[in-house]
């Protein structure tokens, strides 16, 4: 199954094995979703060599963040 590697640098490090299902626990504000949508957004550059507005907002909430 896919590795996904997240390497954001004084934010987040880590890496999810994807299987037959995946399931993502937190506290609330963990940045559960904000990782999911992260993944998709990921995945459609990949598909379709096209950035999403989405994920550049993503990314500009966590560089804020690790300021």
């Amino acid at each position: 199954m896919p590795k996904v590697k997240v390497n954001i640098p004084g934010l987040m490090q880590g890496e999810i094995e994807l299987e037959g299902i995946t399931i993502l626990m937190g506290s609330p504000m963990a940045g559960k979703t904000t990782l999911l949508r992260l993944i998709y957004d990921l995945t459609y550059v990949k598909k379709n060599l096209v950035i999403p507005q989405e994920l550049y907002h993503i990314v500009n909430e966590f560089l804020e963040k690790g300021r």
